[in-house]
């Protein structure tokens, strides 16, 4: 691989790329979670909450989801105001609050997975599994080198 690498070349590509696809991904993600009243940050939480399959702290729902614990509190406020979540006392800390999913709330997670999934299925279809695995390899891989950086201070 070649720093400075003339524009067309793979490694220029790369990074914006993958931002726009990001991007793309979620804006999908978003339009057809639409349907069901929830933004992507509302329905990812949602997801998350569900896939987790037990309560979790709002810190650990933060960890899962990437975003600042501040933000976080929003969505959550709206979920629990929509019915979907519910806040209980932590029974090891008072003063945490454990997330836990309404019945209404599993229902519409529900849904959500299998939008996600269905998104999912569309943008992979005809895509040879050893190139996705090898993607995937890739992505890791970028992504280890970009902790130790931040570990080491350089981010």
């Amino acid at each position: 691989m070649q720093v400075g690498a003339p524009p067309g070349e793979p490694v220029e590509q790369f990074g914006p790329l993958l931002g726009q696809t990001a991007r793309a991904w979620r804006l999908e993600l978003d339009r057809r979670m639409a349907a069901l009243g929830l933004t992507d940050a509302r329905g990812f939480a949602l997801l998350k909450l569900f896939r987790a399959g037990a309560s979790l702290s709002q810190k650990e729902l933060a960890g899962l989801t990437g975003v600042q614990e501040p933000t976080l509190v929003r969505v959550i406020d709206w979920l629990e105001a929509e019915g979907l979540v519910q806040r209980e006392a932590s029974l090891s800390d008072r003063r945490a609050k454990r997330l836990t999913l309404t019945a209404e709330g599993d229902r519409k997670a529900r849904r959500i997975d299998a939008v996600a999934r269905e998104v999912r299925e569309e943008l992979f279809r005809g895509i040879d599994q050893q190139r996705l695995e090898q993607c995937v390899e890739v992505f890791a891989l970028i992504r280890e080198r970009l902790d130790d950086m931040k570990k080491e201070g350089n981010l």
